[in-house]
């Protein structure tokens, strides 16, 4: 049947003109979702570091607070320094005694050189934290004695590695 319903040759260039359309239309669409997730990883990438910057503005308050508080005590802050070490720093005016760094078995990262002894005012300890590909959570808690005999701890996720 030629011209009639199934002129396969019509049905043919009908199909491929469908196909080419399909095949713009999913090129267009991966260009699209390419840029959308390029903005998504800039949006995150935004947000991280302006959290890195509230954290560090925080712990620079506390420092600041513990220098002008009546009672010498410890301040702290962690330096990423390579690889998976780390330093904590003791910025306050007392020193920390037998101090450890600490997480939960569950959050999957890994410690080496976690206890770390008395940090002085102003001194730094090294210590490792290794991730996993189960690590999710890096907030490590620094536990120490002051001066006076009481027990203290502090929360804080690890610096990000830059």
């Amino acid at each position: 049947m030629v011209g009639g319903m199934w002129d396969w040759a019509a049905w043919q260039g009908i199909g491929t003109v469908v196909s080419a359309a399909v095949a713009i239309w999913a090129l267009l669409a991966a260009r699209g979702s390419g840029r959308a997730a390029k903005e998504a990883t800039s949006a995150a990438n935004r947000t991280a570091t302006a959290l890195e910057r509230l954290v560090v503005a925080t712990e620079a308050g506390a420092i600041a607070q513990a220098r002008e508080a009546p009672t010498r005590g410890a301040a702290w802050r962690i330096e990423w320094l390579s690889g998976e070490a780390y330093l904590l720093h003791n910025d306050g005016g007392g020193t920390a005694a037998n101090t450890i760094v600490e997480v939960d078995q569950t959050q999957h990262l890994v410690l080496r050189n976690a206890k770390v002894g008395d940090v002085g005012p102003g001194d730094a300890r090294r210590f490792l934290a290794i991730q996993t590909m189960a690590t999710r959570d890096t907030t490590v808690t620094i536990r120490w004695t002051d001066e006076n005999g009481q027990e203290h701890t502090w929360d804080r996720p690890l610096p990000p590695k830059r």
